[in-house]
């Protein structure tokens, strides 16, 4: 079909267009015709009718598309009763659907929108990677309302048949439950059309590695660390200082001095101080220089926000256990050592930034140990009769009695 106008227009006034259209020609089908393209290489029929006392006039097809003067007639029929929706109610419902569509508030978008409204949230760089990797292929798509009981038991599963922990399965499922609580309290739609059961989890587990599990990791961290292999080091400085994965991500250069480093957005909710040892302050020594103002940088030397494949592979050459989360585990391999060789919890929990004593609890056991050890020795010293070790209130040692 094309397009001619009229003339030039003069300044001010408004242009118009006049579109020039093939011959219609009736067709030996009641109500049933049939235009030509200019081009002569195409036909669409239409058919005229009445229905509900009003005159319409509707586009059937081309036939181009297959349509002929009988199917055409035989659409008209089926339009006539009601049977078949007219163009103009299939182009309006099409029209709807798109629009529909376009409104539904996915997970995706729901996603989305959350991360931006909670861009200062701590954990966000953890649920970006869960959702990337564990739901927006299985629940991109649907909007709360959609999902059902089956496509998160199936998403459970799936986690588990993986070698996914309880833990790593529960934070899972508990980003679908945020995400439809979400989209009800910002008035997007509508939540779960089910109850979503989360299971506690038992996040009191104490992680812990032999002396000869140790000795490999220590060996192996040895020849990662001369390769400039990033994930070397920040094990390294979780053993040297019990730093959260969180933590080390997020350090720079500048939270650095000669006696302290500082921890920003710690689980207290504040940057805190914890102080640089020895061992620590020789590590960042060691660490490749790559011009960032972070310690261990991502992706254009901006925070990173993962390190999982590297840690793995560090954690197969060492030969460590399946299930030993290797930042988190060597944290409480440092809390753990610290305890079991006299550092009392109160001082712990300060070295671990623990908002709470109720965090540290979970190595009471190895501080009474440690008690229970330095008793026997006192008692096996006092039962032996060797005054030489005893020392009276004055300090002074007392004398072996003849």
């Amino acid at each position: 079909m094309t397009t001619m106008k009229s003339q030039k227009p003069q300044p001010g006034q408004a242009t118009f267009t006049v579109r020039k259209r093939g011959k219609k020609t009736k067709t030996r089908y009641t109500g049933i015709y049939q235009l030509e393209h200019l081009a002569g290489k195409d036909i669409t029929y239409t058919a005229m009718y009445r229905r509900d006392g009003k005159l319409i006039e509707d586009k059937i097809g081309k036939k181009s598309e297959g349509w002929n003067p009988r199917s055409a007639s035989e659409e008209r029929t089926l339009r006539i009763k009601g049977v078949k929706e007219t163009h103009k109610e299939r182009r309006n419902r099409e029209q709807a659907q798109l629009e529909a569509k376009t409104n539904r508030w996915t997970f995706d978008k729901l996603f989305s929108y959350y991360c931006e409204v909670k861009s200062e949230n701590r954990g966000l760089p953890n649920d970006r990677y869960r959702y990337a990797k564990h739901l927006q292929t299985y629940v991109g798509d649907k909007t709360p309302e959609e999902l059902t009981s089956l496509d998160v038991e199936r998403i459970r599963k799936r986690l588990r048949k993986v070698g996914y922990g309880e833990t790593s399965v529960w934070h899972v499922a508990e980003i679908i439950r945020r995400m439809a609580n979400f989209s009800e309290k910002q008035g997007l739609g509508k939540g779960l059309s089910f109850r979503l059961s989360l299971s506690k989890v038992n996040n009191q587990k104490t992680e812990s590695l032999t002396p000869k599990q140790l000795g490999q990791l220590h060996k192996v961290l040895l020849g990662e660390s001369l390769l400039g292999n990033p994930a070397a080091f920040m094990i390294r400085l979780v053993l040297a200082s019990g730093m959260r994965r969180g933590e080390l991500f997020r350090l720079k250069f500048s939270d650095i001095n000669e006696d302290h480093i500082l921890l920003r957005g710690q689980k207290s909710g504040k940057d805190t101080w914890i102080p640089l040892n020895a061992a620590a302050h020789q590590i960042l020594k060691e660490i490749p220089k790559t011009g960032s103002e972070f310690v261990f940088p991502g992706r254009n030397a901006k925070q990173r926000d993962n390190a999982s494949k590297a840690l793995r592979t560090i954690k197969k050459k060492a030969g460590l256990p399946e299930d030993f989360r290797i930042l988190h585990g060597c944290r409480h391999v440092f809390a753990s050592t610290g305890v079991s060789n006299g550092i009392d919890l109160y001082t712990m929990q300060h070295l671990l930034t623990h908002k709470s004593p109720a965090m540290t609890q979970r190595y009471a056991h190895l501080a009474d140990d440690h008690l229970k050890r330095a008793s026997e020795r006192t008692a096996r010293i006092l039962a032996g009769g060797n005054m030489e070790s005893v020392i009276d209130l004055g300090g002074n040692r007392q004398k072996r009695q003849a």
